[in-house]
């Protein structure tokens, strides 16, 4: 019998967003992003964000999740469930770094 993987969905705090599979994984995810350890953490603080809620994140010329900084990118806006399906799962952005 093979294991089916659970859906992604995008989770976010006042500040992150991540793709995973709960708020558990959510955590998780954002912890492999910057280096931390759950440690102090809550997953609690984690809200998963409906389908389709329209986000905004920079991006480069190639539609990928870019720094905004850099010369060319520009904000492009889809459904969270668009985002899911484009980045997949893991870190997705900041407003704080």
């Amino acid at each position: 019998m093979s294991e089916t993987t659970p859906p992604l969905y995008i989770y976010a705090t006042e500040c992150d967003w991540v793709c995973a599979f709960d708020k558990h994984d959510a955590l998780n995810q954002w912890c492999k992003a910057i280096g931390e350890t759950a440690d102090g953490y809550d997953p609690d603080d984690w809200e998963r964000v409906p389908d389709d809620k329209s986000l905004s994140f920079w991006c480069d010329a190639e539609g990928n999740i870019a720094e905004p900084e850099e010369t060319g990118n520009t904000p492009i806006k889809k459904t969270a469930r668009e985002w899911v399906e484009k980045c997949g799962r893991g870190y997705l952005g900041s407003t704080e770094y």
